[in-house]
């Protein structure tokens, strides 16, 4: 099925933040972000942060936290939120998603943010960036990691939100792991290769279709007005 059709077949859009929407550490940099993780963990003594020392993902520090059993991992969640709403404050807006949600809104496709990052941190990043409006949900990280993505619990969360079924709508995101979200609620996905590697990477994972550029998105949701 071509990436045309799959937008024709769909109502509902669901976009992940950290690509599609900013680049959340765009100032704010995610190694500062592990960092302050790591040295919290060190602080409560709450897992070897010997083994940490090289991860540079703070969401990847949470699976870790999850993975040892550590009872800190609802205050290193709670820190990470806290500093994601810092991050959001820096964050380079992503290319022609002003025109993508024009076009779902001319189209009446109703468009939902499904994150791993926290809510908390998206609404405050839409609210700075004036985007509230065009955006009907979000759905952000539950505190458990296992929780995000690759799970489909944020996507089958979102579907429930949207009042939507799963063949109605469509996820676009710029990881493999959104893929496999989306594929495990039996979501198509558009793949998001804004950056060198991905193109491969996301048609290897499977993505329904893959597009270098969210102009293309807007593209695909007015041709559907021809």
């Amino acid at each position: 099925m071509t990436s045309n059709n799959l937008l024709a077949n769909a109502t509902t859009v669901f976009l992940d933040f950290d690509g599609p929407v900013c680049s959340i550490f765009g100032g704010f940099s995610a190694d500062k972000v592990a960092d302050q993780l790591k040295e919290a963990l060190r602080q409560w003594d709450a897992i070897d942060h010997k083994s940490l020392n090289s991860e540079t993902d703070p969401l990847q520090i949470l699976h870790a936290i999850e993975r040892d059993k550590s009872k800190e991992v609802l205050q290193a969640e709670e820190l990470l939120t806290r500093l994601e709403v810092l991050a959001v404050e820096s964050a380079v807006p992503a290319l022609h998603l002003n025109e993508v949600l024009d076009a779902c809104k001319v189209t009446r496709r109703e468009v939902f943010i499904v994150s791993n990052n926290s809510a908390s941190a998206v609404h405050k990043y839409l609210a700075l960036q004036g985007l509230t409006d065009g955006i009907s949900g979000v759905v952000g990280r539950d505190p458990i990691p296992s929780l995000m993505k690759p799970s489909p619990h944020l996507v089958n969360k979102a579907l429930t939100v949207a009042h939507a079924i799963a063949d109605e709508a469509i996820f676009i995101g710029d990881s493999t792991t959104d893929v496999e979200a989306a594929h495990a609620a039996n979501v198509a996905c558009i793949g998001y290769a804004n950056k060198p590697g991905k193109l491969q990477r996301l048609t290897e994972a499977g993505a329904d279709a893959v597009v270098t550029s969210m102009s293309e998105i807007e593209q695909m949701v007015l041709r559907q007005m021809d």
